[in-house]
């Protein structure tokens, strides 16, 4: 008798230490939104095309292509609608950033010019591999990716904010239905953020991934490439929607 009680009491404790755990880490997965206000942005980064999201082997595809294909889609692409749209699709994520984080969470910004034309935002180095870097970022700024924690914290003095923001998108479109010669496509975006403390901590860091609702026709590998493009705008405010309802 004694141990049946034993074992139910265990049960319980293990239930109740289960629940504490889980309701823990629900609550410190919440921030306290006036924390980290003003906040400054630190880059919003992402790739310069538009490739086809298609898993191989299981394998996710990647966004970025690597050197050769950046220099290919500079040289040859300028007229193509979904390269030549790169730095517009990054710099509206720019400002719907700040305009949907103002509405949801009531969190200000450091403005821009204030941030990129920071001594310390200048002095932050991107990296010995930057180089060989294929990610391109919103206008005027540096591919900070993974800021330093003293930098990051000295960044945050300079300019008075309460903490800093990384946004990383990998852009794709993806058949809706057939294939990539007949059928259906739609956007289909990944989205990287991180969110720093003033002291440079990471105090949060997720992904999140839509799925445009919006299709259109494919026919003989042929689409409207300027039609597409202008789906990615009302993805990208989806994305940092739900990220701002997850502060």
């Amino acid at each position: 008798m004694k141990r049946k009680l034993g074992l139910k009491r265990f049960v319980f404790l293990m239930g109740t230490l289960v629940f504490a755990v889980a309701f823990s880490g629900c609550a410190s997965a919440k921030i306290e939104k006036q924390s980290i206000s003003p906040l400054a942005i630190i880059t919003v980064a992402g790739n310069s095309s538009l490739p086809w999201y298609v898993v191989k082997e299981g394998e996710e595809p990647k966004a970025t292509k690597g050197l050769l294909q950046n220099a290919i889609n500079s040289k040859f692409y300028d007229d193509d609608p979904e390269v030549a749209s790169s730095f517009n699709r990054l710099d509206y994520a720019e400002d719907a950033l700040r305009r949907i984080f103002g509405e949801i969470c009531e969190i200000d910004f450091v403005g821009k010019e204030e941030v990129v034309s920071s001594k310390k935002y200048k002095s932050m180095s991107e990296g010995l591999l930057s180089i060989m870097n294929t990610t391109i970022t919103a206008t005027d700024y540096k591919d900070l990716r993974n800021p330093g924690k003293y930098d990051l914290k000295k960044l945050c003095e300079s300019v008075g904010a309460k903490g800093g923001v990384v946004i990383e998108f990998e852009f794709f479109k993806k058949t809706a239905s057939g294939t990539t010669v007949n059928g259906t496509v739609c956007p289909f975006v990944k989205m990287k953020t991180k969110i720093f403390d003033q002291t440079g901590k990471e105090i949060k860091y997720k992904t999140y991934t839509v799925q445009g609702a919006e299709t259109l026709k494919v026919a003989g590998r042929k689409y409207d490439a300027d039609a597409l493009v202008e789906m990615y705008p009302a993805v990208i405010d989806q994305l940092l929607t739900q990220f701002a309802m997850d502060l």
